[in-house]
Protein backbone atom coordinates (compact mmCIF):
# COMPACT_ATOMS: atom_id res chain seq x y z
CA UNK A 1 0.00 0.00 0.00
CA UNK A 2 3.03 2.37 0.62
CA UNK A 3 4.57 1.73 -2.44
CA UNK A 4 1.17 2.45 -4.39
CA UNK A 5 0.84 5.89 -2.45
CA UNK A 6 4.28 6.81 -3.37
CA UNK A 7 3.96 6.44 -7.33
CA UNK A 8 0.86 7.80 -7.33
CA UNK A 9 2.24 11.28 -6.08
CA UNK A 10 4.63 11.51 -8.50
CA UNK A 11 2.83 11.32 -11.10
CA UNK A 12 -1.28 11.91 -11.15
CA UNK A 13 -2.74 11.01 -14.74
CA UNK A 14 -6.92 11.76 -15.73
CA UNK A 15 -8.33 10.81 -18.52
CA UNK A 16 -10.76 14.04 -18.57
CA UNK A 17 -11.96 13.09 -22.20
CA UNK A 18 -11.46 10.31 -24.73
CA UNK A 19 -9.15 12.73 -26.50
CA UNK A 20 -7.45 14.33 -23.65
CA UNK A 21 -5.85 13.36 -21.06
CA UNK A 22 -4.88 15.83 -17.64
CA UNK A 23 -1.62 15.32 -15.91
CA UNK A 24 -0.16 16.52 -12.77
CA UNK A 25 3.61 14.93 -12.99
CA UNK A 26 6.63 15.34 -10.84
CA UNK A 27 8.95 14.95 -14.07
CA UNK A 28 7.46 17.16 -15.96
CA UNK A 29 6.95 19.81 -13.34
CA UNK A 30 11.37 19.65 -12.66
CA UNK A 31 11.60 20.02 -16.78
CA UNK A 32 9.27 22.83 -16.35
CA UNK A 33 11.43 24.16 -13.53
CA UNK A 34 14.92 23.62 -15.51
CA UNK A 35 14.04 25.34 -18.44
CA UNK A 36 12.51 28.37 -16.25
CA UNK A 37 16.24 28.33 -14.39
CA UNK A 38 17.90 28.11 -18.10
CA UNK A 39 16.08 31.61 -19.39
CA UNK A 40 13.55 30.25 -21.84
CA UNK A 41 11.17 32.53 -22.52
CA UNK A 42 8.26 30.52 -22.60
CA UNK A 43 7.82 29.28 -19.38
CA UNK A 44 6.66 31.44 -16.50
CA UNK A 45 10.20 32.08 -14.31
CA UNK A 46 11.11 31.24 -11.36
CA UNK A 47 13.25 33.38 -8.98
CA UNK A 48 16.74 32.46 -9.86
CA UNK A 49 18.00 32.82 -6.42
CA UNK A 50 16.91 29.51 -6.20
CA UNK A 51 19.24 28.11 -8.19
CA UNK A 52 22.41 31.09 -7.59
CA UNK A 53 22.16 30.71 -4.01
CA UNK A 54 24.32 27.13 -4.35
CA UNK A 55 25.40 26.96 -7.90
CA UNK A 56 26.22 30.56 -8.49
CA UNK A 57 29.28 30.28 -10.41
CA UNK A 58 27.97 27.56 -12.53
CA UNK A 59 24.93 29.26 -14.15
CA UNK A 60 25.97 30.29 -17.16
CA UNK A 61 27.68 27.24 -18.03
CA UNK A 62 24.18 25.18 -17.04
CA UNK A 63 22.26 27.38 -19.62
CA UNK A 64 24.90 27.12 -22.37
CA UNK A 65 24.69 22.92 -21.64
CA UNK A 66 20.40 23.40 -21.72
CA UNK A 67 20.66 25.45 -24.86
CA UNK A 68 22.63 22.49 -26.58
CA UNK A 69 20.54 19.85 -25.36
CA UNK A 70 17.31 21.86 -26.70
CA UNK A 71 18.54 21.81 -29.95
CA UNK A 72 20.09 17.83 -29.76
CA UNK A 73 19.14 15.49 -32.12
CA UNK A 74 17.98 11.93 -30.52
CA UNK A 75 18.41 8.61 -32.51
CA UNK A 76 16.14 5.65 -32.83
CA UNK A 77 13.37 7.46 -30.85
CA UNK A 78 10.12 6.93 -32.85
CA UNK A 79 8.22 9.87 -31.23
CA UNK A 80 10.72 12.97 -32.49
CA UNK A 81 14.36 13.75 -33.61
CA UNK A 82 14.45 16.20 -30.77
CA UNK A 83 16.18 15.35 -27.53
CA UNK A 84 14.06 18.22 -25.54
CA UNK A 85 10.70 16.68 -26.51
CA UNK A 86 12.09 13.41 -25.85
CA UNK A 87 12.65 14.52 -22.14
CA UNK A 88 9.34 16.19 -22.46
CA UNK A 89 7.58 12.46 -23.59
CA UNK A 90 9.59 10.86 -21.26
CA UNK A 91 8.77 12.98 -18.27
CA UNK A 92 4.84 11.89 -18.85
CA UNK A 93 5.97 8.44 -18.54
CA UNK A 94 8.39 7.43 -15.95
CA UNK A 95 7.33 7.67 -12.43
CA UNK A 96 10.42 8.55 -10.49
CA UNK A 97 12.94 11.09 -11.61
CA UNK A 98 15.50 7.86 -10.88
CA UNK A 99 13.52 6.10 -13.83
CA UNK A 100 13.53 9.10 -15.89
CA UNK A 101 17.27 9.87 -15.47
CA UNK A 102 18.15 6.67 -16.64
CA UNK A 103 15.87 5.83 -19.51
CA UNK A 104 17.24 9.27 -20.94
CA UNK A 105 21.05 8.03 -20.42
CA UNK A 106 20.21 4.64 -22.98
CA UNK A 107 19.31 6.75 -25.12
CA UNK A 108 22.02 8.31 -28.39
CA UNK A 109 21.84 11.82 -28.49
CA UNK A 110 23.32 14.35 -30.84
CA UNK A 111 25.51 15.95 -28.24
CA UNK A 112 26.92 12.77 -27.34
CA UNK A 113 26.72 10.45 -24.02
CA UNK A 114 29.39 12.38 -21.58
CA UNK A 115 27.32 15.91 -22.04
CA UNK A 116 24.37 14.15 -21.42
CA UNK A 117 25.75 12.60 -18.13
CA UNK A 118 27.48 15.99 -17.56
CA UNK A 119 23.36 17.49 -17.96
CA UNK A 120 21.95 14.78 -15.43
CA UNK A 121 24.57 16.33 -13.28
CA UNK A 122 23.47 19.44 -13.22
CA UNK A 123 19.56 17.97 -12.83
CA UNK A 124 20.41 16.03 -9.91
CA UNK A 125 21.74 19.24 -7.79
CA UNK A 126 18.82 21.01 -9.02
CA UNK A 127 16.24 18.03 -7.76
CA UNK A 128 16.18 18.24 -4.38
CA UNK A 129 15.67 22.21 -4.24
CA UNK A 130 13.05 21.79 -6.59
CA UNK A 131 11.57 18.98 -4.68
CA UNK A 132 11.36 21.25 -0.90
CA UNK A 133 10.65 24.93 -3.22
CA UNK A 134 8.42 24.00 -5.81
CA UNK A 135 6.94 20.44 -5.49
CA UNK A 136 5.97 20.29 -1.68
CA UNK A 137 4.55 23.69 -2.07
CA UNK A 138 2.37 23.43 -5.21
CA UNK A 139 1.83 19.97 -6.14
CA UNK A 140 -1.55 19.76 -4.06
CA UNK A 141 -3.38 23.28 -5.12
CA UNK A 142 -2.16 21.67 -8.62
CA UNK A 143 -4.06 18.01 -8.53
CA UNK A 144 -7.28 20.11 -6.91
CA UNK A 145 -7.21 22.25 -9.93
CA UNK A 146 -6.44 19.42 -12.85
CA UNK A 147 -9.96 17.33 -10.57
CA UNK A 148 -11.85 20.63 -11.07
CA UNK A 149 -11.06 21.31 -14.54
CA UNK A 150 -11.39 17.57 -15.66
CA UNK A 151 -15.28 17.67 -14.09
CA UNK A 152 -15.86 20.37 -16.46
CA UNK A 153 -14.47 19.22 -19.31
CA UNK A 154 -16.64 15.99 -18.95
CA UNK A 155 -19.77 19.03 -18.29
CA UNK A 156 -18.75 21.10 -20.88
CA UNK A 157 -18.21 18.00 -23.71
CA UNK A 158 -15.06 19.38 -24.02
CA UNK A 159 -14.01 16.54 -26.77
CA UNK A 160 -16.92 17.64 -29.39
CA UNK A 161 -15.36 21.48 -29.02
CA UNK A 162 -11.71 19.94 -29.95
CA UNK A 163 -13.44 17.66 -32.24
CA UNK A 164 -14.94 20.94 -34.13
CA UNK A 165 -11.42 22.27 -34.60
CA UNK A 166 -10.27 19.52 -35.91
CA UNK A 167 -12.68 19.72 -38.46
CA UNK A 168 -12.01 22.78 -39.21
CA UNK A 169 -8.52 22.19 -39.87
CA UNK A 170 -9.38 19.49 -41.85
CA UNK A 171 -7.75 17.00 -39.17
CA UNK A 172 -8.64 13.53 -38.74
CA UNK A 173 -8.84 12.34 -34.49
CA UNK A 174 -6.12 9.26 -35.51
CA UNK A 175 -3.80 11.46 -37.04
CA UNK A 176 -3.70 13.49 -33.77
CA UNK A 177 -3.75 11.05 -31.23
CA UNK A 178 -3.80 11.80 -27.08
CA UNK A 179 -3.57 15.11 -26.35
CA UNK A 180 -1.85 15.43 -22.90
CA UNK A 181 -2.35 18.36 -20.80
CA UNK A 182 0.53 18.69 -17.82
CA UNK A 183 0.22 21.21 -16.00
CA UNK A 184 2.86 23.19 -13.82
CA UNK A 185 2.71 26.08 -11.21
CA UNK A 186 3.38 29.12 -11.50
CA UNK A 187 3.98 31.01 -7.92
CA UNK A 188 3.92 34.44 -9.04
CA UNK A 189 3.20 37.51 -11.80
CA UNK A 190 -0.48 38.10 -13.80
CA UNK A 191 0.33 36.08 -16.97
CA UNK A 192 -0.32 32.68 -17.62
CA UNK A 193 2.24 31.02 -19.61
CA UNK A 194 1.67 27.91 -21.51
CA UNK A 195 3.62 26.07 -24.87
CA UNK A 196 3.02 22.87 -26.62
CA UNK A 197 5.59 20.20 -27.22
CA UNK A 198 4.13 17.11 -29.97
CA UNK A 199 1.15 16.41 -28.19
CA UNK A 200 2.29 17.56 -24.19
CA UNK A 201 0.74 21.32 -23.81
CA UNK A 202 2.48 22.41 -20.63
CA UNK A 203 -0.03 24.72 -18.89
CA UNK A 204 0.86 27.16 -15.75
CA UNK A 205 -1.62 27.14 -13.22
CA UNK A 206 -0.98 29.94 -10.59
CA UNK A 207 -0.91 28.94 -6.69
CA UNK A 208 -1.76 30.66 -3.52
CA UNK A 209 -4.34 32.46 -5.27
CA UNK A 210 -7.94 32.09 -7.69
CA UNK A 211 -7.72 31.51 -11.59
CA UNK A 212 -10.75 31.82 -13.75
CA UNK A 213 -10.82 27.54 -14.73
CA UNK A 214 -13.36 28.16 -17.52
CA UNK A 215 -11.44 30.88 -18.76
CA UNK A 216 -8.06 28.23 -18.32
CA UNK A 217 -9.70 25.72 -20.69
CA UNK A 218 -10.52 27.86 -23.00
CA UNK A 219 -7.93 31.06 -23.89
CA UNK A 220 -5.07 28.58 -22.51
CA UNK A 221 -5.76 24.71 -23.05
CA UNK A 222 -7.92 25.30 -25.72
CA UNK A 223 -5.66 27.68 -27.32
CA UNK A 224 -2.15 25.53 -27.06
CA UNK A 225 -4.42 22.64 -28.93
CA UNK A 226 -4.96 24.53 -31.57
CA UNK A 227 -1.71 25.32 -32.10
CA UNK A 228 -0.99 21.31 -32.27
CA UNK A 229 -4.08 21.11 -34.70
CA UNK A 230 -3.01 23.69 -36.64
CA UNK A 231 0.35 22.01 -37.82
CA UNK A 232 -1.20 18.91 -38.33
CA UNK A 233 -3.42 20.51 -41.18
CA UNK A 234 -2.34 20.10 -44.59
CA UNK A 235 -3.90 23.36 -45.67
CA UNK A 236 -1.92 24.96 -43.15
CA UNK A 237 1.02 23.54 -44.54
CA UNK A 238 0.55 24.37 -47.77
CA UNK A 239 -0.20 28.03 -47.17
CA UNK A 240 0.85 29.43 -43.88
CA UNK A 241 4.17 27.33 -42.66
CA UNK A 242 5.55 27.82 -45.93
CA UNK A 243 5.47 31.42 -45.52
CA UNK A 244 9.10 32.73 -45.15
CA UNK A 245 8.39 36.36 -43.24
CA UNK A 246 9.06 34.24 -39.65
CA UNK A 247 7.30 37.34 -38.07
CA UNK A 248 4.24 36.95 -40.01
CA UNK A 249 4.25 32.93 -39.39
CA UNK A 250 4.18 33.19 -36.18
CA UNK A 251 1.56 35.83 -35.96
CA UNK A 252 -0.94 34.09 -38.30
CA UNK A 253 -0.60 31.02 -36.11
CA UNK A 254 -1.30 32.97 -32.79
CA UNK A 255 -4.15 35.07 -33.86
CA UNK A 256 -5.91 31.99 -35.17
CA UNK A 257 -5.39 30.27 -31.82
CA UNK A 258 -6.42 33.56 -29.95
CA UNK A 259 -9.33 33.78 -32.20
CA UNK A 260 -10.53 30.07 -31.36
CA UNK A 261 -9.89 29.65 -28.00
CA UNK A 262 -10.21 33.10 -26.28
CA UNK A 263 -12.80 33.78 -28.97
CA UNK A 264 -14.79 31.05 -30.24
CA UNK A 265 -13.71 28.47 -27.21
CA UNK A 266 -15.27 30.80 -24.36
CA UNK A 267 -17.95 31.42 -26.26
CA UNK A 268 -18.95 27.82 -27.06
CA UNK A 269 -18.50 27.19 -23.08
CA UNK A 270 -20.63 29.58 -21.32
CA UNK A 271 -22.41 31.75 -24.30
CA UNK A 272 -20.64 34.58 -23.62
CA UNK A 273 -17.65 37.22 -24.97
CA UNK A 274 -14.86 38.09 -23.41
CA UNK A 275 -14.20 41.69 -23.39
CA UNK A 276 -11.37 41.87 -21.37
CA UNK A 277 -7.65 41.47 -23.01
CA UNK A 278 -7.40 37.97 -24.48
CA UNK A 279 -3.68 37.38 -24.92
CA UNK A 280 -0.84 39.74 -23.22
CA UNK A 281 0.44 40.84 -26.86
CA UNK A 282 -1.09 43.36 -28.07
CA UNK A 283 -0.69 42.71 -31.40
CA UNK A 284 -2.59 39.07 -31.24
CA UNK A 285 -5.21 40.09 -28.73
CA UNK A 286 -5.87 42.92 -31.21
CA UNK A 287 -6.22 41.24 -34.40
CA UNK A 288 -7.59 37.66 -32.67
CA UNK A 289 -10.44 39.74 -31.51
CA UNK A 290 -11.15 40.92 -35.26
CA UNK A 291 -10.78 37.41 -36.75
CA UNK A 292 -13.21 35.89 -34.06
CA UNK A 293 -16.18 36.62 -36.06
CA UNK A 294 -15.15 34.91 -39.51
CA UNK A 295 -14.01 31.62 -36.90
CA UNK A 296 -17.05 31.64 -35.46
CA UNK A 297 -18.72 31.84 -38.78
CA UNK A 298 -16.65 28.93 -40.11
CA UNK A 299 -16.68 26.71 -37.21
CA UNK A 300 -20.32 27.26 -35.93
CA UNK A 301 -20.87 26.17 -39.68
CA UNK A 302 -19.04 23.36 -39.83
CA UNK A 303 -16.85 25.29 -43.04
CA UNK A 304 -13.00 23.83 -43.64
CA UNK A 305 -10.47 26.66 -43.84
CA UNK A 306 -9.97 27.30 -46.92
CA UNK A 307 -8.79 29.63 -49.80
CA UNK A 308 -11.55 32.59 -49.08
CA UNK A 309 -10.63 32.70 -45.14
CA UNK A 310 -6.51 32.38 -46.01
CA UNK A 311 -7.08 35.52 -48.14
CA UNK A 312 -9.56 37.33 -45.51
CA UNK A 313 -6.53 36.51 -42.93
CA UNK A 314 -3.68 38.08 -45.31
CA UNK A 315 -5.92 41.02 -45.67
CA UNK A 316 -6.72 41.10 -41.94
CA UNK A 317 -2.98 41.24 -40.72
Amino acid sequence: MKVFLLVFMFSININATDLITLHVSKNHIFLTFIESIAGTSYVSSVPKDIYLSKYKNDIQNFTNLHKEISKSTILKYDKTKNLLRALYIESLKNNTYKEFSNKIKTFEVGVGKTKLRKYFKYLDKLYPRFEKLIWEKTSKGLIYRKNKLSKLMKQKNFDNIVRKILHFYGVKEKDIGTINVAFYPISYGRNVNAYSMGNIESIGIFVGRSQNLIWTMSATILHEIAHTIYAKSNFVQKNFLTIKDKTRKKTINEVLATAIGAGWGYNSLINKYQTKAWYANEKYDKYGKKLYPKIKQYINNGRVIDKELATYIEGLL
